[in-house]
């Protein structure tokens, strides 16, 4: 009887450690998105070596401003998500960063193909590809976690549903179960 309670017990704290079924464990979150962040730290020498100051077309140089501060925060935004795995706001605003990053690195390399270095250009296209994985990962643990927290909004829903239905009519909480025997 020990044996069974002790397996019981493990089994129970092992789930807990994973967190809730369908997500991603947060150690395995953690691992994903540090490979996220030391992938989008490999576009900062890429983006070092833009010269935006010296290009005709002024939104290229704010292009070029804001992928270097979005890689900042994209950092700061995955360390956050790290910490506290099962916040929703913080997978997206991890994610909406990656995607703006993405969008600026983008059009910027555009600018670096047509006003300094095709083959720079081509460089950063490489390195942007290279984040898709992490990005569809990221996209999908997004996916998986609001999926798992529409479904446990679901249950405490209809769990409060329930009790609302039994304080309204105490006479039917109170009443003897039928008898289901056939005679």
């Amino acid at each position: 009887m020990a044996m069974r309670f002790a397996a019981f017990l493990l089994a129970a704290l092992s789930a807990l450690a994973q967190g809730p079924p369908g997500v991603t464990p947060a150690w395995e979150l953690k691992k994903q998105l540090d490979g996220l962040v030391a992938q989008t730290r490999r576009l900062t020498p890429l983006l070092e070596e833009v010269k935006a100051q010296d290009w005709e077309a002024a939104t290229y140089r704010e292009q070029h401003k804001a992928a270097k501060e979005q890689v900042e925060y994209l950092a700061r935004s995955t360390a956050a998500l790290a910490r506290d795995p099962e916040k929703m706001t913080l997978a997206l605003d991890a994610f909406l960063r990656l995607e703006a990053l993405e969008k600026l690195f983008d059009s910027l390399s555009e600018g670096v193909r047509r006003y300094q270095n095709p083959a720079l250009a081509d460089l950063m296209q490489a390195a942007l590809s290279e984040n898709s994985a992490h990005r569809a990962k990221l996209q999908n643990y997004l996916v998986e976690l609001v999926t798992t927290k529409q479904d446990e909004l679901r249950v405490a829903n209809d769990e409060a549903e329930s009790c609302r239905a039994a304080a309204l009519n105490p006479s039917a909480s109170k009443r003897p179960a039928a008898n289901t025997k056939k005679p």
